[in-house]
């Protein structure tokens, strides 16, 4: 369903003396490295997960200066669900089997939930981002615009369509406006659906 890998990697992850470092004596390429590997095990899973920080802030949008073009036909609607506390254990995922007995496993309808914002999407990339690991890919990499890149590539060409991150999920999809709605219980959001509503497009898909 994800593909394989058909490109070489975009990363320049050759280290050098003077290359600075990311806390604990890590350099950024092994960074870098530890960042793509995280993510390229959470996508063999045979379910997509990802984890939300401390902070518990999902940034959903474009990811702007992205590289890779709109796919025409590209999914339109996504579902997010709240499985645990966490934190991910990279040695025992959640499976397809265990994530059925979810408290949350079951889609709530649509017009249950609320909506609560809009994000417009012009790079052909849609972005589910946690804020905590989008600031640290920040300060790791410390250039923005390789900062962006580093949220959808080599993974767009490894990974057809989308795929997770170690606190997010990128989705290849069309251009337009995507509208997401909540779930919560008490104060935490336990469901989210992010879902085209760009103009015509109902009636385009329909045809």
């Amino acid at each position: 369903m994800y593909g394989v890998a058909t490109e070489p990697m975009l990363f320049d992850r050759s280290l050098s003396a003077d290359e600075p470092e990311v806390g604990d004596g890590t350099t950024t390429s092994e960074w870098v490295k530890t960042f793509e590997e995280t993510a390229r095990r959470l996508n063999a899973n045979d379910v997509k997960v990802f984890e939300v920080g401390p902070t518990g802030m999902l940034l959903i949008g474009d990811i702007s200066l992205s590289v890779a073009d709109g796919v025409p036909n590209g999914r339109a609607d996504l579902r997010l669900a709240w499985i645990d506390p966490g934190p991910l254990d990279l040695e025992d995922l959640p499976t397809a089997e265990s994530l059925s007995k979810a408290p949350w496993a079951e889609a709530t309808k649509i017009e249950q939930l609320e909506k609560i914002g809009t994000a417009n999407v012009d790079s052909g990339q849609l972005g589910i981002i946690d804020d905590d690991m989008n600031n640290a890919v920040l300060e790791a990499i410390g250039d923005e615009e390789v900062a962006a890149q580093l949220l959808t590539d080599p993974f767009s060409t490894e990974f057809v369509g989308e795929f997770a991150l170690t606190g997010g999920y990128v989705i290849n999809s069309r251009d337009g406006i995507y509208a997401v709605f909540a779930k919560k219980d008490g104060d935490t959001v336990v469901e989210l659906v992010v879902k085209d509503e760009t103009p015509g497009q109902a009636a385009e898909d329909e045809g």
